[in-house]
């Protein structure tokens, strides 16, 4: 009943400013199941923050995962130049759920729900990670390497 609580109160905020705040979706998540968080290591290592130790050419990086009793999710980087096809983008990563369409959606953000599950499915700038925790507060150089992608993310959180 609380989990389902802390998802509705997450989804009202959302609605209510029509944006996604990446440090409320991370506290929702973290908070929502005990879970485990694991990380590509092909591509990124953990130190006081995330780096990047290789960078990815033209395709999509699972970079991290959280699995946890309720909730899965996946973070990617998306190939350069996602910003112009970002619905498309947006609609293809929500397929996966079991709905029709989603029931709130904005430029940057879908959320679809079913009896079972909530699914968030977002883009946002690479910057915007930074708000959660500074896990992922890349240097400019870094930003620099990437620039043109996207944080993507899809999250199943179960009811």
């Amino acid at each position: 009943m609380v989990r389902a609580s802390r998802v509705q109160s997450f989804m009202r905020q959302t609605r209510i400013t029509s944006q996604l705040n990446p440090f409320s979706f991370w506290q929702l998540r973290d908070e929502y199941g005990t879970g485990l968080f694991s990380v590509d290591t092909d591509h990124t290592i953990f130190r006081e923050t995330q780096v990047m130790v290789t960078y990815p050419i033209d395709t999509w990086v699972n970079f991290a995962q959280y699995h946890g009793s309720y909730v899965q999710s996946y973070d990617y980087l998306t190939p350069p130049g996602a910003a112009t096809q970002s619905a498309q983008m947006l609609d293809h990563l929500g397929q996966w759920t079991t709905t029709g369409g989603p029931v709130f959606q904005t430029d940057t953000l879908r959320i679809y729900e079913n009896q079972h599950e909530t699914v968030v499915v977002f883009l946002l700038p690479l910057t915007d990670m930074a708000k959660v925790y500074g896990l992922y507060n890349f240097s400019p150089d870094t930003l620099e390497k990437l620039k043109g992608r996207l944080w993507a993310n899809v999250t199943a959180f179960q009811k």
